[in-house]
């Protein structure tokens, strides 16, 4: 499943629309306005998050997110450093190109527990 995280997406109302099925963010931050809407009672609409901070972990564990995809930035980090090692030292063709993609799992109340967070924000 393919979930874009670089724009919340919005569609206007019509009149007999009711409210939306879900609320998808660009980043972590959706965590405070889920955990405010858990706190008023909102559970008719479900919240997924971009990014994995810690604070996005205990919104999840509590119920108020939905999900969110483990973007890791310890594993970006360590193939960023490999790449760039075997760039300049004669092995190109060990970095993919023309992207390197990196696995971004899907991150739920069912699985949050195999997959602690690695950073805060």
């Amino acid at each position: 499943m393919t979930i874009p995280f670089r724009a919340v997406t919005y569609q206007k109302p019509s009149r007999n629309a009711g409210a939306p099925g879900a609320i998808v963010a660009e980043g972590p931050e959706m965590y405070v306005g889920a955990n405010y809407a858990k706190k008023i009672g909102r559970t008719d609409v479900r919240f997924i998050a971009g990014d994995y901070s810690r604070q996005v972990e205990a919104a999840i564990k509590s119920g108020a997110l939905y999900g969110t995809v483990n973007q890791s930035p310890i594993l970006e980090g360590r193939l960023a450093a490999k790449y760039a090692h075997d760039w300049l030292t004669g092995h190109k063709q060990s970095v993919p190109r023309p992207n390197a993609l990196i696995p971004l799992p899907l991150i739920t109340k069912e699985n949050v527990d195999q997959h602690p967070a690695e950073w805060s924000g």
